[in-house]
Order: structure tokens, then C-alpha cells, then sequence
């Protein structure tokens, strides 16, 4: 930097015009800025003194840029400072106003709003100012130009990751990732080149490329990325992170690496069902008392805490039975003791309730219970008949009886 201002001041020194004898002749004595950066709008602001032994009248000064600088004027090249109305120790902005008559000594300042082209290379870009007047006395014509030295600092490139992420994946699933990449420099940028690290592919793994390369990326341009990964099996509940590496070259060979982290919340979930209904006894009888059992199981990786299990059976008895934790793999019953109601079937809900390291879960599941009429469901005549049934077929089978045998049999027995 200290080199810069060396070289700035040198060529400062270098345009002082030479002095003209019995002429207005003026000075550049200060100016600024003197260092810019690309895609950056100035305001140019001029320092300059006639130090020469006349004074002059409609004085204009023209900022030449030509086609092959990047910098160049905003509005008006030209500012006219000769308006015979005297107005010392003011500013001008170009193409707004005049200055008067400058006298021998007098310092004015002028300026000019510029702008800087985006992608320009570093480097010093000379600038021509050239003053033009008439004396006041003759009315001849004066000339003179100066060169100013403008010195263009690129700055970085500058490049951000905007991440939009799941709240928390769940273990051996599949899961999206959106990321834009935004340019948010004043200078463009080159053969960028994204990374996808997943260097721990025992946890995640990605099922979409892990490079990528683009050309290039303007100021303000954005690129959008979506990626997919998958979790692996019984993988542990916590934070983990994905590197991004990205690599990239500005347009004056400056080259950048920088890394982003994906942060992934892996949460570990459980599934319970229904593992199967039984009633004691098995034949469920009107009005009186029986125990259904529901078996809960958890089929997944992680364990439920605070099971319970709700029915909404119309009978009396409790309708909600605790379980507490469930492992993966384990199953425990869920124990209702109930008086049964008329006879009929009921359709009824089974609702568990379970808490797993996700949140609340909830599932229901639709069951069906028959309730038979009197002792035990069929009636007592009904068995009797099947168990002569069964012992009429008995003795035929034994004895190649025939059926009027059977009968004097069993009128013998009475």
C-alpha cells in the first residue's frame, strides 16, 4: 500500500504543468479519491489553484476518459467555471454551476461522479484533465491539461452459502439439501469448484454427485445446489456436519478456498403396532367381567418412552393402561380388566401414545369384539349335542355298529 501512494504521489508531482509567464496557469493541488475498487461509484473530487500571474474568465474543465479505461464519468464530462459573477471557496459539481472569475492564487474545487467497471484489473489508469479559458484582458484562448493517476484496488471475491436443511433426519433415510451460492463481491468470479466431503460414510453418505464445477459467477448471480443423502442404520442420535469445499479464482488470478459446514440433526425414532388382541376367556359373555390384552411392540431403533394405550370400549373397567419404556425389539400387554355389555360386535379404536427422541407420536388401530349371550357364548343345549354327535360317530368307528344298534345301546343304558 505504501508502495501505491509513493507511485500516486510521484505522478502527482509529474503533472504539475509548467509555469507560463504573464498567463493564468493552474495547479492540480489535490484530488480524491485516488484509490477505487471495481463496480464502486465516486464522487471525483478536484483541488485546483491558478498560480499563474493573470486571472481568467469561463473557465472549462473536461475530464477525458477514453473508450479503453475502465473508469468513466457519470452525467457530464465538462464543468464550466467562468460565469463573471465572483463566487470564491465553493464547489462545483459538473455540469451544475460556475465559479467566476479565478484570480492569481485562488483555489477552487470541482468534482465529477464516476464509476468503476466490474471485473477491472488492477492496476494505475491515468486520467486526462484539461482546462480551457479565455484571459480576461485579451480575450485569448487558454489551454492546459493535467493527468491524473487513479490507482483500481480489486477486492476479493467474495462468495456466501445460503443452507436450507431438514429440522432433523431419522436414521437409514434419505434426505434433502438446498444450498445457493451467491456472489456477493464487486467482482466476478472463475472456475468455481464445490466439494461435497462425507468422509464419514459410515453415518451419511450422499446419493448425488459430491463434485460439481461451474464457469463462473457474476456480482449478484447466484447458483442453486440440490443434494440428497441417505443416514446409515443404528446410527448414533446427534449433531454431525457435512463439509462444503469450494474453490474459485477471481478474474486478476487471485485465487480462494474456503469450507461450509452442513449441520445435520440425526434424531432416533421408535415404531410401535400391534402385535396381536386376546381376550380371558377366550369366549367374552355378556355382563360379566373379562381381561383384554393388547400386545405393544416396538419395531424400530430406538426406544418409546411413555407408552400408554387408550380404547374407547363402551364397558366398565379401566380404558387406559401405562406401559413406560419399550426397547427396540421388546414387546410388553397392555391390560384391560372390563364387564362386558349387551351382546353384539364392537368396533372400537386402540390409540397408543409414546414419546421417542423426534417428539409425541400417535397411532390408532381398529380392532373388533364379540360378545356372546349367556354362560360362555354358545348355549348349554348346543354342546350337548355336538358331544352326542361326537360320541355316536365314537362308537360307530369302534364297533362297525349300526345306528338301531346305537339306539338299543343307549335305551339299555337308561
Amino acid at each position: 500500500m505504501r508502495t501505491i501512494y509513493i507511485l500516486l504521489a510521484i505522478l502527482l508531482l509529474a503533472a504539475v504543468p509548467p509555469a507560463h509567464a504573464n498567463l493564468p496557469d493552474f495547479y492540480v493541488m489535490d484530488y480524491n479519491p485516488k484509490i477505487v475498487e471495481p463496480g464502486e461509484t465516486y464522487n471525483l473530487t478536484i483541488t485546483m489553484k491558478n498560480l499563474g500571474t493573470r486571472r481568467a474568465s469561463y473557465v472549462k474543465v473536461d475530464l477525458n476518459f477514453n473508450e479503453t479505461s475502465p473508469i468513466y464519468p457519470l452525467g457530464g464530462m465538462k464543468a464550466y467555471v467562468g460565469d463573471p459573477k465572483p463566487a470564491r471557496e465553493s464547489t462545483l459539481v459538473a455540469g451544475e454551476g460556475y465559479f467566476g472569475i479565478i484570480h492569481q492564487g485562488e483555489e477552487i474545487t470541482i468534482s465529477f461522479p464516476i464509476y468503476v467497471k466490474r471485473n477491472t484489473t488492477e492496476g494505475a489508469y491515468p486520467t486526462e484533465l484539461t482546462f480551457r479559458w479565455f484571459q480576461e484582458t485579451e480575450f485569448e484562448k487558454g489551454y492546459q491539461g493535467v493527468t491524473l493517476v487513479m490507482y483500481v484496488k480489486q477486492s476479493d471475491p467474495a462468495l456466501e452459502m445460503e443452507k436450507a436443511l431438514p429440522a432433523y433426519v431419522k436414521s437409514e433415510r434419505d434426505f434433502n439439501v438446498g444450498i445457493r451460492l451467491v456472489n456477493t463481491g464487486n467482482v466476478g468470479l472463475k472456475n468455481l469448484d464445490v466439494n461435497v466431503s462425507t468422509g464419514n460414510a459410515s453415518i451419511i453418505q450422499s446419493k448425488t454427485p459430491n463434485n460439481f464445477h461451474f464457469e463462473g459467477l457474476m456480482p449478484g448471480e447466484s447458483l442453486p445446489l440440490n443434494m440428497t443423502f441417505i443416514t446409515n442404520k443404528n446410527t448414533p442420535t446427534g449433531i454431525y456436519t457435512i463439509p462444503i469445499n469450494l474453490r474459485f479464482e477471481s478474474y486478476g488470478g487471485f485465487i480462494k478456498e474456503q469450507t461450509e459446514t452442513l449441520p445435520v440433526m440425526i434424531r432416533g425414532f421408535a415404531t410401535i403396532d400391534i402385535g396381536g388382541v386376546s381376550t380371558d376367556p377366550t369366549w367374552v359373555v355378556s355382563g360379566e367381567s373379562f381381561t383384554l390384552n393388547i400386545k405393544v411392540e416396538n419395531v424400530e431403533f430406538e426406544k418409546a418412552k411413555a407408552v400408554k394405550v387408550f380404547i374407547d370400549l363402551p364397558f366398565t373397567g379401566n380404558r387406559e393402561a401405562f406401559i413406560g419404556e419399550l426397547k427396540r425389539d421388546d414387546d410388553a400387554p397392555a391390560i384391560f380388566v372390563l364387564r362386558a355389555g349387551d351382546p353384539g360386535e364392537y368396533r372400537y379404536k386402540a390409540r397408543i401414545e409414546y414419546l421417542d427422541d423426534t417428539g409425541r407420536q400417535a397411532l390408532e388401530e381398529n380392532l373388533v369384539l364379540i360378545v356372546y349371550p349367556g354362560r360362555g357364548g354358545p348355549s348349554p343345549l348346543l354342546l350337548a349335542g355336538l358331544g352326542a354327535l361326537i360320541l355316536i360317530g365314537y362308537l360307530l368307528w369302534r364297533r362297525a355298529m349300526t345306528p338301531i344298534q346305537v339306539y338299543l345301546r343307549w335305551r339299555e343304558g337308561r
